[in-house]
Order: structure tokens, then sequence, then C-alpha cells
């Protein structure tokens, strides 16, 4: 199985999608990212105390769940930092409108839109991974798949929010 996902970062104002490849196989998972620094220390975190890891005593299908759903829920925070902005925006347009604040409206509907398209495919992804009859993924695993699918139904629904909210 070869998957490529977006992670999306908020770096210096704006959004970023960095690059995140995972191989997996029966007794064997490779992941990379293009990431400056190493987005998975908190997985890793994870994997230290192996009596009580649920990452080393589950087969493979189960760190790659972990990943897909670390790289999921990534979206969460630079949906906040815009839900943030745009409640900024919101209170600057009551008080004092202008050229500006036009501007930075169009830079955040910009940025939405772009997140749309880094963010949509990856509910597909898990959809398929979850539905797709595949050996590598047991039933055991199923039921934390749903849950990153729920994830990603939420991360949509809240970006359309904002898009919404952006554009009246």
């Amino acid at each position: 199985l070869f998957i490529v996902l977006s992670m999306p970062v908020h770096r210096d104002g704006s959004v970023v999608s960095e690059q995140v490849s995972i191989f997996a196989g029966p007794d064997y998972l490779i992941c990379f990212s293009t990431t400056s620094t190493d987005p998975f220390e908190p997985l890793r975190k994870r994997m230290r105390p192996p009596s009580t890891s649920r990452l080393r005593s589950h087969d493979i299908d189960y760190l790659l769940y972990a990943i897909v759903d670390f790289v999921v829920d990534a979206a969460f925070p630079v949906l906040e930092e815009y839900g943030n902005e745009i409640e900024v925006l919101e209170e600057v347009l009551l008080v004092k409108p202008g050229r500006d604040s036009l501007s930075r409206i169009h830079r955040v509907r910009r940025e939405l839109l772009l997140l749309r398209r880094m963010l949509w495919p990856q509910r597909e992804l898990v959809s398929r991974l979850q539905r797709d009859e595949m050996d590598l993924i047991s039933e055991s695993t199923m039921p934390f798949l749903r849950d990153c699918y729920d994830h990603c139904v939420q991360i949509i629904d809240l970006l359309e929010s904002f898009r919404e909210m952006s554009s009246s």
C-alpha cells in the first residue's frame, strides 16, 4: 500500500502543505515527510513505553491508522488559527472597514480554498481504507479508521463553515 497525505501547517501567517508518504506491507511500514522538523515525535513518544503502548502491541495496520489519524488531526489547530483570524476580521469590519481588511479577507478565503483542496482527498482516502477489502487492514482496526473518518468529516464541516463566514 502506498499513501500520500497532505499535512497542513500554519507557518508565518499562512497555510503550508507538507507531504507525508507511507509505504505499508504485512510486516513493514516506511513513512517520510517533507517537513523540515520531525512531525512524528509525538507518535514515537507513545511507542516508547513498550508494555503499555498500543502502537507496539498491535499489527502494522494500527500503526498505519495512527499515522493517518495524526496527519488528519493536524488540521484542527490550523483551522483554529483561521477561526480566530475570522473573528478578528469580523470585529475590524464592524469598527473600521477598509482596503486592508478586504485584502485580509481575500487572503483568508484563498487559503481556506487551498486547505479544502488539501483536506478533501484525505476524507476519501480514509473512506477507502475502511471500505475496500484489503488484506493489510484487519477488522480490529476498522473502528479506529471510522473514528479517523469522523475527524475528516468534522474538519471538512468546520472548513466549509469558515469559508461561508469569510464569504459573507
